[in-house]
């Protein structure tokens, strides 16, 4: 499908949008890579205490694990992101409809695409 006119800011809203989505992602990813680092941390500490039980070994074992699981999804989907805007970047250059494919999930960016016949606006509105 190809992009036959496109309002030049609703478009440049959209790669805002993205980037503010961006960011926050970045601030995610640092913030629980730190909480990783602490938890690391605390899971040595409490590897070398004598008094600790394994219980409590397994507990901190298992929120390090869940750190970590949840600080890879987030890069993964940094990664979708980052790619999908230099893609719509490159899609507006082509004219073509940038598509996102998520998990169980198709978004198309269809509300931005003017009909063939109305007039491209060019305000950033």
């Amino acid at each position: 499908m190809r992009l036959q006119q496109v309002d030049l800011g609703v478009l440049a809203h959209t790669q805002e949008e993205f980037g503010k989505h961006l960011s926050e992602m970045k601030d995610q990813i640092s913030n629980l890579s730190n909480q990783q680092t602490s938890m690391t941390r605390e899971s040595e500490v409490l590897r070398d205490e004598l008094p600790t039980t394994r219980d409590d070994r397994t507990l901190h074992e298992t929120r390090l694990s869940d750190l970590e699981s949840i600080f890879h999804i987030l890069r993964s989907d940094l990664d979708f992101l980052l790619e999908a805007h230099r893609k719509s970047r490159c899609n507006h250059e082509n004219r073509e409809v940038p598509r996102l494919h998520l998990p169980d999930l198709e978004f198309e960016y269809a509300p931005y695409i003017a009909p063939k016949d109305t007039p491209v606006s060019h305000s950033t509105n």
